[in-house]
Order: structure tokens, then sequence, then C-alpha cells
């Protein structure tokens, strides 16, 4: 099913997350495809989500900076303790955002290995905190099995596990075992 320009996913999820060390948590998720925004954008966020969960993990929420992360987790002060950035990011905006937030992990997803490699390479050039930086893909073709089936409501049991980390992900009764790749 191919979504409009604008289009709002639900997923009714089920999650089980063994560094969280939370298993049966129900939520609703929505995620919106805003105009111009590609289905693989909207999944790799659905994937990062999964793989990075935390209760208070938001997804595309103003937290009064230059940037909109596309994933943002807060301290009380409502300083960022994560932030994840999907897809395209300009080597400014990811310099800009690692010096306005020393304290703050941030993920970098890409579409694929060969291009989280090529990304994190140019960037690693550049002499940029590696401490407080992680990278993440899933193995060629995941990404592009996974939008295959994406459309605007969906059941979904997710199962995150191992230190890698592994995601199993069963959309509406179709199984994607995903396996996060760094750089």
């Amino acid at each position: 099913m191919t979504l409009p320009l604008r289009a709002n996913l639900r997923i009714e999820l089920v999650l089980n997350h063994e560094a969280a060390g939370v298993y049966g948590h129900s939520e609703r998720l929505f995620l919106t495809k805003r105009a111009g925004e590609s289905m693989h954008h909207v999944a790799m966020k659905l994937l990062a989500y999964l793989f990075c969960w935390r209760p208070d993990l938001r997804i595309e929420e103003s937290i009064g900076q230059h940037y909109l992360p596309d994933l943002v987790a807060t301290n009380p002060a409502g300083r960022p303790e994560l932030w994840i950035d999907c897809g395209r990011t300009a080597p400014n905006k990811l310099e800009r955002v690692l010096r306005s937030n020393p304290h703050t992990t941030v993920v970098i997803m890409k579409r694929t290995p060969g291009e989280l490699y090529r990304y994190a390479t140019m960037m690693r050039g550049r002499g940029l905190p590696e401490h407080n930086l992680r990278w993440l893909s899933v193995p060629d073709g995941a990404l592009d099995r996974l939008v295959e089936q994406l459309g605007v409501r969906h059941h979904a049991v997710a199962t995150v596990t191992g230190p890698a980390p592994d995601l199993f992900l069963e959309l509406d009764g179709t199984l994607h075992e995903l396996r996060a790749v760094g750089a």
C-alpha cells in the first residue's frame, strides 16, 4: 500500500526490550510521513525507536533548539539525553548538535551499512567526540522490505535482544529479523 504525500501511521505495539528490562509493554505509536519525506525515513524512525527504546523517547518533538531531532529523550530539566537523527544529516548539523549538547548521546541512523560507514568515516575526520556518538543501520535490503509492507495501520510485536542488538519485528503477521549494524 502506497501512502499519500502526507500520512499518519498508527501502530499498535507490544514491545519486549531486553536491555531496558521491559516485557509485554503495550503502546500506540504514531509516525507521520510529511510531504517530501520518504517512507524509508519513516521506517528508519520506527526502527531507531525500537532499537533505542526507553520510556521517555519521543518522536519529532521540539526541545527548543535550532534543530528538531527525529527522536529525543530529555532529562527533567528538558536537556536532551538521547538525540536520534535518521537519514540525511548535514555535517554542520551534527557538529552543532554535539557542540550544543556535550552530554547527549547522539545516534545517527542511515539506510544502509555502506552509507553509514561512509558518513561515519567522513565525520570522524572532523574530530568529533566519539564517546557520545553511536552509529546505526540495518543490513542491506532490510529497510526496503519493511517499507514495502508499511501502510496506515498496523499491529506489531517487537522483541529487541542481545548486545548487537537484534530486532524481531512481527508486523501484521510478517516477521522481519534485523540486526543492528554500527560503523
